[in-house]
């Protein structure tokens, strides 16, 4: 998952210095980014929310002549509807869990070392 991470943030970079992404499309670029990182994580439903808070900015910013800030916060409160939908309807994702303990048992490590 770093590795994916890394490949992304050097992609970018590599789409600004290059001119191929304007400054005005990084929001909608980084959060779609943030939540397909975070439906890769477990929480789909959160992730999927941000990808379509994404998709929906970036189409606003593109066929709108809207201040930045309206478009933001019609965004916002799109997601906000939608996480509000799920947690009415009783949508529940798998809850994240923390897998230090037996990575660290797996790659040979002690708890006495970890201290």
């Amino acid at each position: 998952m770093g590795f994916l991470a890394l490949l992304a943030v050097a992609a970018i970079g590599w789409a600004v210095w290059s001119g191929k992404l304007q400054q005005k499309q990084l929001p909608p670029v980084l959060l779609g980014l943030a939540g397909a990182f975070i439906a890769a994580r477990g929480s789909l439903l959160i992730g999927v929310a941000a990808l379509v808070g994404a998709v929906f900015y970036a189409l606003l910013a593109e066929f709108t002549d809207w201040p930045s800030g309206v478009e933001q916060v019609l965004t916002v409160t799109l997601v906000f509807a939608l996480r509000m939908l799920a947690a009415w309807r009783g949508w529940r994702t798998q809850a994240s869990i923390d897998i230090s303990e037996r990575l660290w048992e797996k790659l040979g490590g002690s708890e006495a070392e970890a201290e």
